[in-house]
């Protein structure tokens, strides 16, 4: 027998149950990921939330979730993305993380390997998801710490600091979206003002940094690292 030859196994059997081999089509993979109920509820603007019920098709969901999916493997400082498409909701939510599983496909990934930059994804990786939703325009959004007890301080035509409700659409990292209180074009303290007195006039400095900043953080460019 030549050295590293396998033996003939012509008239060996399996035994029921036994796994004989295991094959992975090349078309396609797919990716599973859990999400909190309100992560994912976030993606969707008022007027879709009110669409969304129980018994919807799969179809439906998809046109629901008009979702830009990107999948990421990191090793040390070495990352590569795919292109992916949200394709359906697992059937259960997991009992213990209380998690809804979304499972998204990476089209012919094969087809999209970049040799020394992107390789194949293939099943056993440890994957990022990011799924990002269409832009709100006309949306408000400030860093976190300018909402105080559910109140922001404003400057009034005349520079004298002004509390204002707000109402709060959800807040993520270290930034709310507001639903409710404010009009584009109003200026808004984000530092904290000590002593803070109604009616008191003060003298605004602008921070182009944090303004450029606060911008790119809405629209995820600080995530394109």
């Amino acid at each position: 027998m030549p050295l590293g030859a396998q033996p003939n196994k012509r008239g060996q059997v399996l035994t029921r149950g036994e796994k004989l081999f295991e094959a992975h089509g090349t078309e396609a993979v797919e990716v599973e990921v859990g999400f909190q109920p309100d992560q994912l509820r976030r993606l969707l603007p008022a007027t879709s939330r009110r669409r969304l019920q129980s018994g919807m098709t799969m179809p439906a969901l998809r046109e629901l979730f008009d979702l830009e999916v990107t999948v990421t493997l990191r090793s040390g400082d070495w990352v590569a993305r795919w292109p992916g498409r949200f394709d359906r909701i697992r059937e259960v939510v997991d009992p213990r993380l209380r998690t809804i599983h979304l499972v998204v496909v990476v089209d012919d990934p094969y087809e999209q390997v970049i040799p020394g930059v992107r390789p194949a994804l293939v099943r056993g990786m440890y994957c990022e998801i990011e799924l990002r939703a269409p832009a709100r325009p006309q949306t408000v959004v400030l860093p976190r710490s300018a909402l105080r007890e559910g109140r922001v301080f404003i400057l009034d035509e005349e520079r004298r600091l002004r509390a204002r409700a707000v109402e709060t659409a959800f807040q993520q990292d270290d930034l709310v979206v507001i639903a409710g209180g404010l009009q584009g074009g109003e200026r808004v303290i984000v530092s904290d003002p000590a002593p803070a007195i109604e009616g008191m006039q003060v003298e605004p400095v602008d921070d182009p940094e944090l303004q450029q900043r606060l911008i790119d953080q809405a629209e995820g460019k600080e995530d394109d690292r």
